[in-house]
This record gives C-alpha cells, sequence and structure tokens, in this order.
C-alpha cells in the first residue's frame, strides 16, 4: 500500500520540476535575445512647424469706432386741442392716427355762428362810439370858445363870476365826456379783437409738421378748452439719446457735429440703418449710468412721407471717438497675454509688447515696436512662444 502513493508523490514533483526548467531556460533565452540586441542611434525629435494667418502692419491715423444703444424720440411734440370751448361742426378727413400734416393745415372747426354774431355786435358798438366821439369833440370846442368870451367879459367886468363858472363847469363836463368816449372805444378795441382771436381759435391747425397720434374728436362733440383731441410728433427732431464711457464723455464737445450710423434692431436682426450726426451731451453726468450722455439728431424726413426710423424704435449706435495718430489696426485675435503681439521674423515668432489703445467691433488699436510692413501673426495657436517656427498661409488659405 505504501509503494503506489510514494510513486504518485515522486510523479508529481517530477512535473513541477520540469514545468521550472522550461521557465528558465524562457527566461533565460529572453535575456538572452535582449542582450544581444544590436543599437539602433537615436535620432532628434524634428521641430513642429505652426502654420498661421497675417496681418500686414500699417501705421495710420483713425478714429475708432464705438457701440452704443438707445430708443428714437421726438424732442418736439404738442397736444392738440382747441383754444375755447364749443360744439365741434366739422372735421377735416386728415384728422386720424398716422397721417401726416403741413404746417397750418386745418384739421377740424367749431360751430362759429355766436363767435360770429359777437364780433359784429362789437364792430356796431365801435361805429356807433367813433360817431359819438366826434360829436363831444365838436361840443367840447364849442364849450371850449364859449368859456374864452365868459372869461374875457368878466376881466372886462362885462359878466359874472357865475356865468364863469358856470362855463368854466360846461367845459369840463364836455372834456371829461371825450374822455369816456376815448376809454370806451379803446375797450370795444380790446373785445372785437379778444372775440376776432376767439373765431380764429375756432379753427384747429397743425402747428407744424408731423404726424397724428391718439386722436379723438368727433363732429357734434361740445368740447372745453382742455380736451386733449390728439397728439401731433414733429418728425423732423427726431433724435436718439445714448450713453458713453467717461473717457469718450470727457472729450464729447469734440465730437459735436461728427456722424454716427444708426441701426433699427429688431429680433436679432437690421431693419434699417441711417446716417445722423451728433449735436449736444446732456451737460450731467450720471453715476449710476457710468459714463455721460449724448444725443444725436436722425435726417431730416421729406415731406409726406414717414421717416425710415419712427419714434419709439430701439436703435444701435456707432459713433466715432477722438483721432489717434500712428497706430496699427489688427484683428482682436492678434493680442496675446493682453498686451503683446508676434511678428514673423526669419520664419519664426517673435513677441513684441504694444499698448492697446482701443477696441472696436473686433478690431484693437495699438502703438509700440511695430513697422510698416511686419506680417503679425493673427492666428490663436495655443503655446505660441517666442522662437516657434511658423509658416505664413497665403491669401488663398487664409
Amino acid at each position: 500500500m505504501k509503494f503506489p502513493a510514494m510513486k504518485s508523490i515522486l510523479s508529481g514533483l517530477s512535473r513541477v520540476v520540469a514545468a521550472l526548467v522550461i521557465l528558465g531556460l524562457g527566461v533565460g533565452g529572453f535575456m538572452y535575445l535582449v542582450s544581444s540586441k544590436p543599437e539602433v542611434p537615436s535620432r532628434p525629435r524634428s521641430e513642429e512647424m505652426r502654420k498661421v494667418a497675417v496681418t500686414i502692419a500699417d501705421r495710420v491715423s483713425a478714429a475708432p469706432m464705438q457701440q452704443a444703444f438707445g430708443t428714437v424720440s421726438a424732442a418736439r411734440s404738442a397736444d392738440l386741442r382747441f383754444a375755447i370751448g364749443g360744439e365741434v361742426a366739422s372735421v377735416d378727413a386728415i384728422m386720424r392716427n398716422g397721417a401726416l400734416v403741413r404746417k397750418g393745415q386745418v384739421l377740424a372747426k367749431l360751430d362759429t355762428e355766436l363767435l360770429t354774431l359777437s364780433v359784429n355786435d362789437i364792430a356796431v358798438q365801435l361805429l356807433a362810439e367813433n360817431a359819438n366821439q366826434v360829436e363831444l369833440q365838436t361840443q367840447l370846442t364849442l364849450r371850449q370858445r364859449q368859456y374864452d368870451r365868459v372869461s374875457q367879459m368878466t376881466a372886462a367886468s362885462v359878466a359874472s363870476e357865475k356865468r364863469l363858472d358856470d362855463a368854466q363847469l360846461a367845459l369840463s363836463i364836455a372834456k371829461n365826456s371825450l374822455l369816456q368816449s376815448n376809454s370806451r372805444i379803446e375797450q370795444l378795441k380790446i373785445a372785437k379783437k379778444r372775440a376776432e382771436r376767439n373765431l380764429k381759435d375756432a379753427v384747429l391747425k397743425a402747428p407744424f409738421d408731423g404726424v397724428l397720434a391718439d386722436v379723438v374728436i368727433g363732429r357734434g362733440q361740445v368740447l372745453s378748452s382742455n380736451t386733449a383731441l390728439g397728439r401731433i410728433t414733429d418728425l423732423n427732431s427726431l433724435e436718439v439719446s445714448f450713453i458713453v464711457p467717461a473717457e469718450t464723455y470727457a472729450i464729447s464737445g469734440q465730437l459735436i457735429g461728427q456722424d454716427v450710423s444708426i441701426t433699427w434692431t429688431a429680433g436679432g436682426r437690421d431693419v434699417v440703418s441711417v446716417k445722423g450726426q451728433i449735436d449736444r451731451t446732456e451737460g450731467n453726468v450720471n453715476a449710476n449710468e457710468g459714463g455721460g450722455r449724448i444725443y444725436a439728431n436722425l435726417p431730416q424726413s421729406t415731406a409726406g412721407v414717414m421717416p425710415p426710423i419712427p419714434a419709439g424704435a430701439f436703435v444701435e449706435i456707432t459713433y466715432p471717438t477722438l483721432m489717434l495718430d500712428d497706430v496699427v489696426i489688427l484683428p482682436e485675435a492678434a493680442v496675446f497675454d493682453r498686451d503683446n503681439v508676434f511678428v514673423v521674423v526669419d520664419g519664426r515668432a517673435d513677441r513684441r509688447q504694444v499698448e492697446i489703445l482701443s477696441k472696436s467691433e473686433g478690431q484693437i488699436y495699438v502703438r509700440g515696436d511695430l513697422q510698416n510692413g511686419d506680417q503679425i501673426i493673427s492666428t490663436r495657436i495655443p503655446g505660441l512662444a517666442q522662437g516657434t517656427l511658423v509658416e505664413v498661409l497665403d491669401a488663398q488659405e487664409n
């Protein structure tokens, strides 16, 4: 019983030893092959060349353009109302919302029958008082003559003092009557002017060229002098106000008279664009707005034609700033690390520090160690550094 068990153990040990011998031979062979491998000389890593687009430097004088936003409004508008009360007799067909009217155009009229009668009545009274004044002047002349005669007779002791007093009293009454007549004539003249003015005010006319809005009027309507019948907006007084930074507002006096571009934007797209002109500044700086307010006029509209940009439109304003001399205009992508650019020199990137004077619509205005004709890299390449090997793309590849 013991010999078969021993035989089994010896058989297992022999298999383990055989496996270890085989493994050792394999490892030894691998080590021999590694140690006998011929050495290959190492080659230096080739330098990577970056392809870049460039902008050619050109030192010029330029006025950077800046953007702002504002709402178009009318500098002049007025409520339409009669200066007197009364009943509306007629309304012109043009008296409606959106209508374009000219200065002095008749829009509506009140009933003028009573006003006309008042003017005529005063005219009759004035005519009668003028005739009465002529008669009173004649009486005054006669009373003056009578007084002069009685005065001479009294001096010659031919007439009594009582007769002289009576003549003087009659002369005084005549003078007073004439003065009262003159006063009544002046009062009647004033009353006639007032009545004629009321008659004139019974006609509603456009105070200036403009467009009508909020019109509420009808024939037969009884109005007071405070009843607003609509509103007229002067289309030739359209303007837009916008906020500019403090540094721009500080030189705003030099910008008055400069042209601006005014673009009506809606839904993220441009509707229409017109040229305007800077007219004035507000004069006060609002600290909450971070700068000052400037006003620009829109172009005057053609008679009878609505302006291309109406009042109330939200617009974008592109306006000039102060003229900068000896600057290079570059795309914003050409600036690295806030104040550096790279110039291509002998096929490599050469770092140059610049001073950024202004930014506008993706462009920057810089001044620094740049010469006309310098090739300034305008491609954003990660890791671009001093001495980087670069290849300039031709115009088609740009």
